[in-house]
């Protein structure tokens, strides 16, 4: 049945209504309205801003609590088990969607294989079903471009015939000038002319080089081979046009990186466009960098940066400070838009690089290497420190109230280690909590019980509930060789592993709710456990074992070893065994 206003009062409110109309996707195409950014209370109150949020069948009920226009609408249906959307206005966030649609329905999306998550069509390839034929069309995408200055337009509309003959005639080009034809017709859309000219002048650059540059592009071995050709190529560019150094730069940057990772095929497609831009006239490409860079191609300018600070500040531990001076703020002026401001100030960093690399290079001292070591091993203990902590506070709060144990040294040794995990020293703050550990097991061997609870029976439920932490820690882990695997095998999947974690950290919290309440009664008269915590459990349990996705991984659907339901649910099975009888 549709939603209603009270299927929005919470995450989990919403996610159990909305499953219900999910056997109407079988029996044909149903209606859709998505929403973007909406923000629900979940089960603790706290406030959690949705990407998307799909409504099914009908939305007049939620229309007036949503207070806004879906970002798209349509129909949708199941194909091959996965939910495919036919937009009839708007674009299909297809981005977004990867890790909601498994989240809140169990099943996962269907992409067309010929549009990229942002639900533009790939060029070259017809339009989808499942896609909106307003925007994806070439020829509507020149409509959609109308409303901007005309020379735009047209300029579009002459790039896209000549991108459709070059990919007839050069299937194997089609990659390559697809990714840079990529969001033009939004940026004329928006009126954004300086950055659209200049993402067309760069695709008309790779149109314009002849069809044997990619046709004898290298591949394996070739490809150092013809990196060092085109480095020397690069200086000799800048060193005859000054003015063309960064327009280079910014088309060489990362290409090493690839090369090392053996990724050919997209290391292959850098060095095209470089080439490109080399045997481009000088004119064509003063004109392309005299324009303002685009964020993207400052962040790969920044991520360029990053690696060469690093190396200088290896070789000058002495500039550290100056560089990372120079470098401040610079990620947050790129995230918010301050683009020429950024760029300023990442030709401050050049130049402090350029001096530092001019200067004497210094060898850290051996006590500042075995210092930054030692840092370096302690970063590392923090997760460790962060579980064990947060297991450990339970106890100290229950020992504390109930006056078990050597209270005065407890709160002592407790916030000495909170102390230095604070600090980072995480080597101590470990230490620290193993004798608190110790403190803690005498407190509940000598400490009073609560509700005449055996105090041996106590200990072994928390232990039960120690045990759980560490079976969620190897199921983390488990999610984070899968997430590799999918991106390698089947990268249409990718969102998969985020939608596991999702939807486990919403089943952990909504136990830990319960547990922390129970072991934090206000009366000591009561039993630290209520039948609340077993409920609770047995409603965990019946999810693991019903959950397609977490089954459709179990099964070792995407090539890797999975056991998420069994460890996950030997573990509760042992809490509810443990558990002492509630008042």
């Amino acid at each position: 049945m549709p939603l209603k206003e009270v299927d929005l009062k919470t995450v989990e409110a919403y996610k159990k209504a909305i499953r219900q109309d999910l056997p109407k996707l079988t029996s044909g195409d149903t209606r859709f309205w998505i929403y973007k950014d909406i923000e629900l209370p979940d089960a603790s109150g706290k406030a959690s801003k949705l990407a998307v949020l799909l409504v099914l069948v009908d939305n007049k009920a939620v229309k007036p609590m949503l207070k806004k226009e879906p970002l798209c609408k349509g129909t949708c249906k199941l194909e091959d088990g996965k939910v495919a959307f036919e937009a009839e206005k708007g674009i299909i966030p297809y981005k977004q969607l990867k890790t909601s649609v498994p989240l809140f329905l169990g099943k996962m999306l269907h992409i067309p294989k010929n549009v990229n998550e942002d639900g533009e069509v790939i060029a070259g390839t017809d339009t989808p079903a499942s896609t909106t034929t307003a925007q994806t069309t070439p020829t509507s995408q020149a409509s959609s471009a109308a409303t901007a200055p005309a020379g735009l337009a047209v300029t579009w509309n002459k790039l896209l015939k000549d991108m459709q003959t070059a990919v007839a005639a050069h299937p194997e080009r089609r990659e390559a000038l697809s990714r840079a034809a990529a969001g033009i017709p939004d940026l004329i859309k928006e009126n954004k002319a300086v950055e659209a000219q200049q993402r067309m002048t760069a695709l008309q650059v790779l149109l314009d080089t002849p069809t044997a540059t990619t046709q004898t592009a290298p591949t394996g071995a070739n490809l150092g081979a013809t990196w060092n050709q085109l480095v020397k190529d690069l200086q000799a560019a800048a060193a005859a046009h000054p003015e063309r150094r960064e327009a280079l730069s910014r088309a060489a940057a990362g290409i090493p990186d690839l090369i090392k990772a053996n990724k050919a095929d997209e290391a292959r497609q850098k060095m095209d466009a470089l080439r490109a831009l080399l045997d481009a006239p000088a004119s064509t490409s003063t004109a392309a960098s005299s324009a303002p860079p685009s964020s993207a191609e400052l962040t790969s300018r920044w991520n360029g940066l990053v690696k060469q600070m690093q190396a200088a500040v290896a070789a000058h531990p002495d500039k550290k400070a100056d560089i990372v001076r120079a470098a401040a703020g610079i990620p947050d002026m790129i995230r918010t838009g301050k683009l020429d401001l950024a760029a300023k100030l990442m030709d401050g960093v050049d130049a402090v690089l350029k001096a530092t690399a001019a200067a004497p290079a210094t060898e850290a001292s051996p006590q500042a290497e075995k210092e930054e070591a030692t840092a370096e091993q302690s970063a590392a203990l923090k997760p460790d420190f962060d579980r064990r902590f947060a297991e450990l506070d339970r106890r100290v709060q229950a020992a504390l109230k109930a006056g078990a144990g050597d209270v005065s040294k407890i709160r002592t040794v407790s916030g000495y280690a909170s102390e230095k995990g604070e600090a980072g020293d995480y080597a101590t703050a470990l230490k620290a909590l193993d004798q608190l550990e110790e403190l803690l097991e005498t407190a509940d061997k000598q400490g009073r019980t609560e509700e005449g609870v055996p105090q041996e029976g106590l200990l072994k439920y928390r232990r039960a509930l120690y045990e759980f932490a560490k079976a969620k820690d190897k199921v983390a882990k488990q999610i984070a060789a899968l997430k590799p695997a999918i991106v390698s095998n089947l990268p249409e999947e990718a969102g998969t592993a985020d939608a596991l974690t999702a939807e486990l950290r919403s089943m952990n919290d909504e136990l830990a709710a319960v547990v922390d309440e129970a072991m934090n009664a206000a009366d000591d008269d009561e039993s630290p456990v209520t039948g609340a915590v077993s409920a609770q459990i047995t409603k965990y349990l019946a999810d693991l074992r019903s959950d397609e996705l977490i089954q459709e991984v179990d099964q070792g659907s995407f090539g890797v070893s999975m056991s998420i339901a069994q460890t996950l649910g030997d573990a509760l099975q042992k809490i509810q065994q443990a558990m002492p009888a509630t008042a």
